[in-house]
């Protein structure tokens, strides 16, 4: 999203968090809607789950076709990759991604592991890590390294409460565990 402030009939674009502030009105107009009609019908889309920006395209995961669309940035269809399945190169509910070091790297959540793609989806290599929990949430750092948000329920056993924990792992660009940052 872009955004604009309106004043009577003037519209303003401005470039920083003060200014937004100090006028008192933000409109957000949508850049770009993506939907399930952005696909022509031999396209099938049915849960897109994440999305990431790079190289001047959109990769969307569609957790429930099992593959990742890339779109150019006006939104126009570019391709598809990926196929249903358990071996090496196949996914199975891919949902978020990110990019680190030039490859698109994708949790799996049917398959419990990251696969890793070059940017026009040819397939790399997996990497299984022992998750405690469930991944909410993945970014990477313009180092490569990348920041999994892993969320969980844990059961005092003495009171018998029940507690959500959640939890910000550090790991590297090849997904070697590094520190816990929270």
């Amino acid at each position: 999203f872009q955004y604009q402030i309106s004043e009577s009939n003037i519209t303003k674009q401005y470039k920083n968090l003060e200014e937004i502030y100090k006028s008192g009105k933000i409109t957000f107009k949508p850049m770009l809607k993506i939907s399930n009609n952005s696909f022509s019908a031999h396209v099938p889309s049915k849960s897109l789950f994440s999305l990431v920006q790079k190289y001047e395209r959109l990769y969307i995961s569609d957790s429930r076709h099992c593959d990742i669309k890339i779109l150019h940035l006006n939104g126009k269809y570019i391709k598809k990759f990926g196929d249903k399945g358990k071996t090496p190169g196949k996914l199975l509910g891919p949902s978020y991604m990110c990019f680190s070091n030039k490859q698109l790297v994708v949790w799996e959540i049917g398959n419990r592991r990251f696969s890793f793609f070059s940017p026009d989806g040819k397939f790399i290599k997996i990497k299984k890590i022992n998750i405690k929990g469930h991944l909410k949430g993945m970014k990477a750092l313009k180092d490569g390294r990348i920041i999994l948000e892993v969320t969980g329920v844990k059961t005092n056993k003495k009171s018998k409460e029940i507690f959500e924990w959640r939890a910000l792992e550090m790991y590297s660009p090849e997904l070697i565990h590094l520190k816990s940052l929270y």
